[in-house]
Formats: structure tokens, sequence, C-alpha cells
């Protein structure tokens, strides 16, 4: 879907809805972080991945929605 679009900025995970006209912060099952890095999955769409970094050497994990992003479940240890 288009109007699906994700951002990160400053450790925080954003989403659109309406094709980036207004955008939420999405915090449910995140946890704070200095760096993310997001991903879709071309096969699911409705899957969003971020990696979660506390900085130069601090691994926080990989956490997966299966929503379009509205939340997520960390899927590493």
């Amino acid at each position: 879907d288009p109007n699906y679009v994700y951002a990160t900025a400053y450790g925080s995970f954003y989403r659109s809805t309406n094709a980036g006209e207004t955008w939420a912060q999405i915090t449910s099952g995140l946890i704070a972080c200095n760096r993310m890095v997001l991903g879709v999955s071309p096969d699911e769409p409705n899957a969003v991945f971020c990696l979660l970094t506390g900085g130069s050497a601090i691994f926080h994990g990989i956490f997966k929605s299966t929503n379009s992003g509205l939340n997520f479940t960390r899927i590493t240890p």
C-alpha cells in the first residue's frame, strides 16, 4: 500500500498512513535507542523490521511488526 510510509529519526520510529501527509511516532513494543534501521518485507508488506542499537557496539535487538508498524515484538534475544 503506497499510503504507508516509514521513517526513523533520532532513535524513534514514525509511520504515515496517508503517503506522508501526517506522521505518528510509534513506541509500542520498541525500546529506547540511539540508532534504528528499518526494513519492509517485499513478500510480506505488513511486516516491518527494526534493528536497534545503543551506539558504537551496543546491540538492542531486532524487532518485527506484522501490522504495518503499529506495534512491534522483539524477535532476537
